[in-house]
């Protein structure tokens, strides 16, 4: 790659994944990471995407070249002497999933980027990717890139296990992001019910311009801070395998919409595209062709939800 910057920077992780499925198919070893889908969907729509995604001392090297064959910029992939992120995958007959941590706790805190990883012509990215990963380095990173790149793009995504009990953490953060895209279910966490039309408005207030609130096979919401346009998109059509990092495809394609210049609406198809193509086989180490995650594209529906306002009881009136 050249020196240039590319026109996206991922920054997240990576993590080794053995996937089970209900019916008994399994994929051992294989190459997962928010880092990778989030990257891999983005290079559908653009032709430079960088990582920055340290890996551990057992990330299977051939992993890391097959990345680069599909046209990643992987100048951010630096080595740990700690051990790489692995996970049992283990998905029950109805949608359940389980996460079981194979790795020790300290590979999510050694394998997690940290400023000093971003290569030079990297922090003059116009856009940046926070994958899921510790609240404390994502911190640093919207940090070091407000420093680095003043009116960056900056769209992130939370972790899981990092949301109930770090809301006023988030959202200190929030003012300085472009687009905050949680699941569902992380927003159940942080509000303690299931609302997302009442909860996407609350959120939406807290500073960044828009909310995209991740919803699964039910699509995504999305939320304009500055025209509190609410719109409902739909899934993409295609074959379902693997619905491992479909969140993480979403947010790629999603904010390379925004760096295209999609308003949100149109980047939440074009993520409902590149999920389509994540879940479409296991693993990330699979054909992304641009042909299909176009046509799925043009495929996949949105429309405005009517401006509703949060009743007296917490139920959404009119």
């Amino acid at each position: 790659m050249t020196n240039a910057p590319p026109d996206l920077t991922v920054l997240g992780q990576l993590s080794i994944d053995d996937v089970v499925l209900p019916d008994g198919r399994t994929d051992m070893g294989g190459c997962g990471g928010d880092a990778t889908y989030a990257a891999l969907s983005a290079s559908l729509w653009l032709d430079h995407v960088g990582v920055v995604a340290p890996a551990g001392i057992d990330f299977p090297p051939d992993h890391v070249d097959r990345l680069r064959e599909l046209g990643l910029d992987l100048s951010g992939v630096v080595a740990r002497s700690g051990p790489a992120i692995r996970y049992w995958v283990v998905y029950e007959a109805d949608g359940r999933r389980r996460w079981l941590q194979r790795s020790p706790e300290s590979a999510f805190s050694e394998t997690a980027p940290a400023p000093d990883d971003v290569p030079a012509a990297f922090r003059r990215t116009a856009a940046f990717h926070i994958a899921a990963m510790p609240l404390g380095d994502v911190e640093r990173l919207i940090a070091a890139i407000g420093s680095w790149s003043p009116g960056a793009i900056i769209t992130l995504d939370t972790h899981e296990d990092e949301v109930d009990g770090f809301q006023d953490r988030i959202a200190a953060l929030l003012p300085h992001v472009t687009a905050f895209l949680p699941s569902r279910e992380e927003v159940t966490s942080w509000f303690g019910w299931d609302d997302p039309v009442r909860a996407i408005r609350e959120l939406g207030g807290l500073g960044q311009r828009m909310t995209v609130i991740k919803m699964g096979p039910e699509g995504s919401l999305v939320h304009e801070a500055r025209t509190d346009r609410l719109v409902e998109v739909g899934i993409a059509p295609g074959a379902v395998v693997d619905v491992t990092g479909a969140g993480d495809a979403f947010c790629g394609s999603f904010v390379a919409g925004l760096v295209i210049g999609d308003d949100p609406a149109d980047a939440a198809r074009r993520g409902a595209a590149g999920a389509s193509i994540a879940v479409g086989a296991f693993g990330t180490l699979h054909e992304w062709s641009r042909a299909t995650a176009e046509a799925r594209l043009h495929e996949t529906r949105s429309g405005d939800r009517p401006t509703v306002s949060p009743g007296v009881d917490g139920t959404n009136a009119g």
